[in-house]
């Protein structure tokens, strides 16, 4: 009796599975696919793109680096280095390149993030403050209140919250 192989157990994935392994949509596998950044190893007999291991990591690959703001032009030119490139060393200097200009913009990314992260914080514990606040809701005795002073005095954690809440509600 032959017992039938899954094609997974093969390391073939349908770009359903694709998808799923790794948390994207099938409208996602196709449109890399489409491309030209995804490419399935073979159809099978009902014509359904077949894909490999390979294309699993790949696909992380892509999605982290659409993540970090990279364009789709230049993670091709990434995955197409060491075809392009003339030696082993050409092929390291230019790859060495585009990782420098990356991580000195992911940097200043995550430098932005962690600054808009603070002042998210510091506004919400400023908030909770004002949670028991029993002046009018216009908002006209918060230039006057303590806790809108310290968010003023602040470095650019309390931005947020004086430029948000603290300020008078427009007329109208």
């Amino acid at each position: 009796m032959s017992q039938r192989v899954s094609k997974r157990e093969a390391g073939e994935y349908t770009a359903g599975d694709l998808a799923r392994e790794v948390g994207a949509t099938l409208r996602t596998v196709r449109f890399y696919e489409e491309v030209g950044l995804l490419l399935p190893i073979r159809r099978s007999r009902g014509n359904h793109r077949l894909y490999g291991e390979d294309a699993i990591r790949r696909l992380r690959v892509i999605l982290d680096l659409t993540a970090a703001g990279m364009q789709l032009s230049e993670i091709r030119q990434i995955f197409e280095i060491r075809d392009r490139a003339s030696s082993n060393a050409e092929a390291v200097t230019r790859f060495n390149g585009i990782l420098k200009e990356r991580l000195e913009e992911v940097r200043q990314k995550l430098d932005t993030l962690e600054r808009v992260n603070n002042a998210m914080r510091y506004t919400r514990d400023l908030l909770a403050e004002c949670a028991s606040c029993q002046q009018p809701s216009d908002g006209s005795q918060c230039p006057h209140c303590d806790v809108a002073h310290r968010a003023s005095s602040a470095d650019d954690s309390g931005q947020i919250f004086h430029d948000v809440w603290v300020r008078p509600k427009p007329e109208g």
